[in-house]
C-alpha cells in the first residue's frame, strides 16, 4: 500500500524548480511545480520553456482510490512565478 505525501512535506519556495533537459543546442529548461490539494500532494505540473506542459497525477491506494480521474478543470491553481524567456 502506498502512503500519501502530506502537504506539509512539500516545500514551497518563491522560485519554481528549474531542471535542464536535452543536450547541446536542444536544451530546454523545464519547471516543476508541486500541486497541493488540501492536506496532500496531488500532482506535479511540468512546464517547458517552449510552451509544452504536462501534469503528473499522484495516485494513492486505499479508501480514496475509487475517486474519478481528474480533468484539466480539476487541476489546482499554482502560485509559482512565470518563467522569463532568457537566451
Amino acid at each position: 500500500m502506498a502512503s500519501r505525501i502530506p502537504a506539509g512535506r512539500v516545500v514551497k519556495v518563491a522560485q519554481a524548480a528549474v531542471v535542464a533537459s536535452g543536450t547541446g543546442a536542444d536544451t530546454h529548461p523545464i519547471t516543476v511545480i508541486p500541486l497541493v490539494d488540501g492536506e496532500e500532494l496531488c500532482g506535479l505540473e511540468i512546464r517547458c520553456r517552449c510552451g509544452a506542459q504536462a501534469v503528473v497525477d499522484c495516485v494513492y491506494d486505499g479508501p480514496d482510490a475509487t475517486a474519478p480521474a481528474r480533468t484539466d478543470a480539476d487541476v489546482p491553481t499554482t502560485s509559482a512565478p512565470e518563467q522569463e524567456d532568457t537566451p
